[in-house]
């Protein structure tokens, strides 16, 4: 057994990767949009005749016959006179926590319609509020949505990753000029985050654990890299570990963490530690 001395303040703790669903809505059990946080902003056209006593709001919930018992989030850009739709769809606030990763939203759109009256959509994002002028960042702009029912239409993917630690906002907004029906479906964002576990001895034990800053690592293998992580999954620390003793006590104050070991053969395993 090689035992090596680790300098610093800490209480360790183990680490583990797991996925979480973030934010979720599929309209089903949702009545009534304004009151269940989401804002839809107008324009300013009159639609054609049928399709106002479905749209009170420039989004609603529908359940269209076609897609029997299956409702959707829905908007159109038919109106009396051609113009350029401006419906906004904006989701409540979503925190995307600090140690997400491999944060991906999903859902699903369709068009009711072919070409050339099939509704296509911008995505944007905003981090600072849900009014218009805040969504300056574009996601994704589809010129066409499929028409495909909903219940066989794939996917589509777009990667958050980058707002890890922010609460966003998303707009849907059906931007279409002389189009039909819009409608996204099964909206979900979910992520990998980095959770606190039990003590596993696999690999490497570390002792005396709490400590008052000197650890020693009892382990089988040689270790490469040490990584020192807070309970919410932020690093704080990181170092080669050649030199088999590590001096954290510049960086970190006292409290709980997780230690991460990767080893020579590209293997890792963590460890929970206190600082006292």
């Amino acid at each position: 057994m090689k035992k090596i001395t680790i300098l610093l303040l800490l209480f360790i703790s183990s680490i583990k990767s797991y996925s979480q669903s973030i934010f979720e809505e599929n309209f089903e059990t949702t009545t009534d949009l304004l009151a269940s946080g989401w804002v839809i902003y107008n324009d300013d056209h009159t639609l054609n005749n049928g399709y106002d006593s479905i749209f009170t709001n420039a989004w609603e919930i529908v359940e269209w016959a076609e897609e029997t018992p299956n409702k959707a989030a829905s908007t159109s850009s038919a109106f009396i006179e051609a113009g350029p739709a401006d419906r906004w769809l904006v989701s409540p606030a979503i925190a995307i926590p600090s140690n997400a990763t491999n944060t991906l939203l999903t859902f699903k759109a369709r068009c009711f319609d072919i070409f050339p009256r099939q509704d296509g959509f911008k995505l944007k994002i905003a981090t600072t509020n849900n009014l218009k002028n805040s969504f300056t960042t574009n996601l994704l702009s589809v010129p066409n949505t499929p028409n495909t029912l909903l219940i066989n239409t794939a996917k589509t993917s777009v990667n958050l990753s980058t707002y890890a630690g922010q609460t966003i906002y998303l707009a849907w907004v059906d931007d279409f000029e002389n189009g039909n029906i819009l409608a996204i479906d099964d909206i979900d964002i979910s992520a990998n985050s980095l959770s606190v576990i039990g003590i596993n001895a696999n690999k490497f034990s570390i002792y005396p654990n709490p400590s008052n800053g000197t650890f020693k690592i009892d382990t089988i293998n040689q270790i490469s890299k040490i990584e020192i992580f807070d309970v919410l999954g932020k690093l704080v620390y990181t170092g080669d570990y050649s030199t088999n003793v590590i001096n954290a006590t510049t960086s970190i104050s006292k409290g709980i963490y997780i230690l991460k070991a990767t080893f020579e053969n590209n293997t890792s395993d963590n460890q929970k530690i206190i600082i006292e």
